[in-house]
């Protein structure tokens, strides 16, 4: 329910209460110990299936604290543990994505307070953030493509661990920005603007799975809210990235913005999914119009669903207006649209 409905934050707490109540955060270490023993016995399935409801309770209460400012703050001690569960009598394919999970979002919460606490200077801190996922991100690719109980789900596997890791870096260098309290780009020092490169570049390989990889989008139909928010979210700061750091090879982007719309636009069923597909095919028009009009505003299009529900950080990234810069320089020369200004 947490998942698909608006109240997410009150129905955790709801689910965590009851979890604590009926001790399922007990059962990871009881595991742990009983697998270092080397005992696979009956009572290992029952456990490993309370792991895996607590399991799923920190991913969801992980990803409220980084990606939708939740003050929320469980903690798991030996979070890279469940590894020694894989491939084990009582293990799942799946359970290779859950821990991948668990494991990323303890990091990515981690990340977050260094960014805060950055004494190294804002480049190195991403920089080491970056080495922290790739660490992450290549331990996981080659435990997944070890296991036996990959099988054929080990595509999907790779593709959903690789969105996860370049998600994961866009928002370590947009919050590393976010740290700095500086949002006009044109003020940014020389390594503030590498780092947003930083940022576009991790979105662009973002989208380019999602386009790449039908499949991925197929799972749609089950997608939380935020897999959808953040689908949305990408995709109108690579628009608006495309403005404010224009590149050579940015010319498709609304060719790709248009497919990811058509293959999503088949799963979009209930309320949140319809307002994040709405919100994709608001951003096309917005870009597609800025030549034809005056101000398309996509400089400025800030959905509320950003600004209450999640706290993905960027899309306040501004350019100083051009008008400006001209009304400056025609100060300068004395021109004569601002004689009769008092002085």
């Amino acid at each position: 329910m947490a998942c698909w409905l608006p109240e997410r934050s009150l129905i955790l707490a709801i689910a965590t209460r009851m979890s604590l109540e009926l001790h399922l955060d007990d059962a990871f270490d009881h595991l742990v110990s009983l697998s270092f023993r080397g005992a696979d016995i009956p009572e290992s399935f029952v456990l490993m299936k309370r792991a895996r409801t607590w399991f799923g309770l920190l991913v969801l209460e992980k990803i409220l604290q980084v990606d939708a400012g939740s003050l929320l703050g469980l903690k798991l001690k030996g979070v890279r543990r469940c590894r020694v569960l894989l491939n084990r009598p009582f293990s799942a394919t799946l359970d290779s994505r859950l821990f991948s999970q668990v494991e990323l979002n303890h990091l990515r919460a981690k990340i977050n307070e260094n960014l805060l606490n950055n004494q190294e200077g804002i480049l190195q801190a991403v920089q080491d953030a970056r080495v922290d996922l790739d660490v992450w991100s290549q331990d996981w690719l080659r435990i997944m493509e070890s296991s036996p109980l990959s099988g054929s789900e080990l595509p999907l596997l790779v593709t959903n661990l690789m969105v996860q890791k370049h998600w994961a870096d866009a928002m370590a260098a947009l919050r590393a920005i976010r740290a700095t309290g500086i949002h006009n780009i044109d003020i940014m020092s020389p390594e503030q603007k590498e780092v947003l490169r930083m940022a576009k570049e991790a979105l662009q390989e973002h989208l380019d799975i999602l386009v790449a990889q039908p499949e991925y989008i197929d799972n749609f139909r089950y997608a939380m809210d935020f897999v959808w928010a953040k689908c949305a979210f990408s995709f109108l700061l690579l628009l608006k990235f495309t403005i404010l750091l224009p590149e050579t090879g940015d010319h498709d982007l609304l060719q790709k913005g248009r497919t990811l719309c058509q293959r999503a636009e088949q799963y979009s069923g209930h309320g949140a999914s319809k307002i994040y597909l709405r919100l994709l095919l608001l951003g096309i028009e917005k870009y597609s119009s800025r030549d034809q009009v005056q101000s398309a505003e996509l400089d400025t299009f800030i959905p509320d669903e950003f600004v209450f529900e999640w706290d993905f950080p960027g899309l306040n990234l501004f350019s100083s207006p051009r008008g400006w810069d001209l009304l400056f320089d025609e100060y300068l020369l004395g021109d004569d649209l601002f004689a009769g200004i008092g002085t």
